[in-house]
């Protein structure tokens, strides 16, 4: 924007009389019009980073799920292998009643890691696209305002140079036969000033 400002201000400055006046007017409603744009664009991309750390701790969510699953696995073949083991030695035989009971209880703690994980990890998809849409809606904002300082400046300009004629509506004109650069601005320093 430094660069804008730098290449616009000789061509704002340029002119004598109301043309200066008329000169800022315009150049304050581009400098403001490209600030809204640059905010804009500055929170969308904002909400962008702010999405890809979200998706980046659904992915880590899902991996420390992966990970609570297997060590859920690893501690029902640790069961199993005691429950052999302790059957064997006490001459009893293998109760395949009980190991069943271990293997389904040891793979339905694994699954619930899983799933406590992916539900995590959703939610936090969810809110990466909450972030994007909130960043769209403040660029579209944007946008919008940026439209609406146009306009607005437009539309002052026109109120107080009179448009096409190159004349300020109030006041006189610029610095020629009856006006000063004073009484061309008069009613934008009121308005503004």
């Amino acid at each position: 924007m430094g660069t804008i400002a730098a290449t616009l201000l000789p061509s704002i400055l340029a002119g004598t009389g109301g043309n200066v006046a008329r000169n800022l007017a315009i150049g304050g409603t581009i400098l403001s019009t490209i600030g809204q744009l640059q905010q804009a664009k500055a929170a969308q991309a904002n909400a962008g980073f702010q999405a890809a750390q979200y998706e980046a701790r659904a992915n880590e969510e899902r991996a420390s799920a992966q990970r609570a699953a297997i060590e859920e696995r690893r501690q029902k073949e640790l069961a199993v292998s005691r429950a052999r083991a302790v059957g064997a030695a006490s001459g009893g035989g293998i109760d395949l009643s009980l190991l069943g009971d271990i293997e389904e209880d040891g793979e339905l703690r694994a699954a619930a890691a899983l799933y406590e994980g992916e539900e995590r990890a959703k939610g936090m998809t969810n809110q990466a696209a909450a972030a994007r849409f909130d960043g769209q809606n403040a660029k579209r904002a944007g946008m919008i305002g940026a439209a609406g300082t146009i306009l607005k400046g437009g539309s002052s300009y026109f109120e107080n140079y009179g448009g096409a004629s190159g004349t300020a509506a109030k006041g006189g004109g610029g610095g020629g036969p009856g006006g000063t650069i004073l009484n061309g601005s008069t009613s934008f320093y009121k308005k503004y000033g």
